[in-house]
């Protein structure tokens, strides 16, 4: 049993420190290439120095002062407290290295089932961790730009500024533990549990952070190849919050877990699966799983793609964004401006289309759409569309095989149809045009509404009321027709109409061919029998059908 004392300005080297025996090395002493074996301990004073020190099992060394190039073996342990550093320390298997109060470690390296712990307002600093190897940030203690790779763990309790997490590597962060700008590269894993938050971090292509309950994301960037994940419990939400998710990045939004103010940039995308709920800015893809839900107010933008399985509403689509309702999807009150796009193969309702574009596919359909300003609804084949206002500039094509029901068409709105529609209304200003294979059931014109019946179009059952006009051109065909007072059909030449029923007012222009009419007002036919009374339209005055219809059979007679 040895007690050694290095006094100041005094230098030790290789000496062996076995069971009991003890170094001090004072204020400015200096011992090097020390090796402490079991039982032995050697302390460095404040302004004392030790380099190159060799820590075997049971061998101590309690830094005050400053250590550098030590190496810790199985069972050995280093101690730094009270303003202590330890520089490029090595700390293999079984080893331990503790840094207590205002002790410092900087480049530690840890390996091989080694161990440091920084603790009460300790710090340690460019600490690099691989295979097997831990470095544990309990109550107080701080870590900046360490390194986690191979196998490799960190745990935060409490602060770590700048961690690398490369491949294999993996960071834990709770109970408290904050993490700041941490970069997470290719194979390296972030989990950030219970009460604790990453803030300002960048996930890297093949990096992986996940945020489990009562834990935050901030402002995270996640580059392409990259992956946030967001996975709460029924106790606590997971929550992301003002993250970026970069080209080729991706997020995913478990039950229970809820991120907003993120921006999914173009090529970037985000997931919100069953019991999520997201509020983002998007520039990429969003695809809203059944069950998954988004804040009202989103804004779609130039890119930017929403595609959607479970239940949307209030979305905002401008131009260069689309968002497309899946089959099963539903989507209440989306609002669609110019160069915006949404295409239908669920359900929509409660659109308003301000010059944007909404397209019904084959079993989708749609209700109470508005479309104004330069908007356009395209019903393509299988689609249906119940119950849509087109007014000022709006336009509502309906192609061969779609249907249409109940439209509202006025003020300079027009419905062009080349599939099928019933019971449309077109009021003052609006059109109703009946393209080739288009077929017009039961509509209803007003006062300064009209319909136009084309080469190839049908329509049956149009209603004609005063100031209500319904032309009918050739090639093109109309069945029972009512023509209310003021009303007027005009049958062009090569175009048709059958069994028209004519009211006490009613006009019916013919220079086409005109069948089987029910008249009770005037009626003009180019092929008509004497039972057919001939009025002159463009005298616009008043006849007595009676009356012309003697005439005509008596002059009919004397021939």
């Amino acid at each position: 049993m040895t007690a050694y004392v290095v006094a100041p300005f005094q230098t030790s080297t290789g000496i062996t420190l076995s069971s009991g025996d003890t170094m001090e090395v004072q204020n400015l002493g200096t011992a090097s290439n020390t090796t402490i074996l079991n039982g032995g301990q050697e302390t460095i004073d404040f302004g004392g120095t030790a380099k190159s020190t060799t820590i075997s099992s049971g061998g101590l060394e309690t830094v005050l002062g400053t250590a550098s190039n030590t190496t810790i073996l199985n069972g050995g342990q280093q101690t730094i407290d009270g303003g202590g550093v330890a520089q490029n320390t090595t700390i293999s298997s079984g080893g331990l290295q503790t840094v207590f109060k205002d002790g410092m470690s900087v480049s530690t390296t840890i390996s091989n089932g080694g161990l440091e712990i920084v603790s009460s307002a300790a710090d340690a600093n460019l600490t690099r961790v691989s295979s097997g190897g831990v470095l544990s940030i309990t109550s107080e203690g701080h870590a900046t730009s360490t390194t986690v790779f191979n196998g490799g763990v960190e745990l935060v309790q409490n602060g770590a500024n700048s961690t690398f997490v490369s491949s294999g590597g993996s960071e834990v962060i709770f109970s408290g533990g904050q993490g700041f700008g941490d970069q997470i590269l290719s194979g390296g894993s972030v989990t950030v549990s219970r009460f604790s938050g990453e803030t300002s971090g960048a996930v890297f292509n093949g990096g992986v952070l996940t945020v489990l309950s009562n834990a935050s994301a901030v402002q995270v960037t996640v580059s392409s190849g990259a992956l946030l994940v967001l996975s709460g419990s029924v106790f606590a939400n997971a929550v992301g919050n003002f993250n970026t998710i970069a080209s080729g990045g991706r997020e995913v939004l478990s039950a229970n877990s809820f991120d907003s103010g993120t921006t999914i940039s173009h090529g970037g995308s985000q997931v919100v699966l069953s019991g999520g709920l997201a509020s983002a800015n998007i520039s990429g893809l969003q695809i809203v799983s059944s069950g998954g839900s988004v804040s009202a107010g989103q804004v779609i933008g130039n890119g930017g793609e929403q595609d959607v399985f479970g239940t949307t509403s209030s979305q905002i689509i401008s131009s260069g964004g689309k968002q497309v309702v899946e089959s099963g999807g539903v989507d209440h009150a989306a609002t669609i401006f110019s160069g915006g796009e949404q295409d239908v193969f669920g359900s929509a309702d409660s659109a308003a289309l301000s010059g944007g574009t909404q397209v019904v596919e084959s079993g989708g359909s749609t209700f109470v759409t508005f479309i104004s300003s330069g908007g356009t609804e395209v019903v393509s084949s299988g689609g249906l569309a119940s119950a849509t206002f087109v007014s000022s500039g709006g336009l509502e094509i309906v192609s061969a095989g779609g249907s249409d029901r109940i439209t509202t068409i006025s003020n300079g709105g027009q419905e062009q149809l080349f599939g099928s529609a019933s019971q449309d209304t077109v009021a003052s200003g609006g059109s109703q045009i009946v393209e080739n294979g288009g077929l017009a059931n039961q509509t209803h014109l007003l006062n300064g509404g009209s319909q136009v019946v084309l080469s190839g179009g049908l329509t049956s059952g149009t209603g004609i009321d005063a100031g209500g006009t319904e032309i009918v051109s050739a090639g093109g065909s109309a069945s029972q027709t009512t023509i209310q007072a003021g009303g007027l059909e005009i049958v062009s030449s090569g175009g048709s109409d059958s069994s028209a029923t004519i009211s006490n007012g009613g006009e019916q222009d013919v220079a086409g061919l005109a069948n089987h009419a029910q008249i009770g007002g005037k009626s003009s036919n180019s092929r008509a029998p004497p039972s057919t009374p001939r009025c002159c339209p463009a005298a616009r005055r008043s006849c007595n059908p009676a009356a012309l219809l003697s005439r005509e059979w008596s002059a009919a007679a004397a021939r």
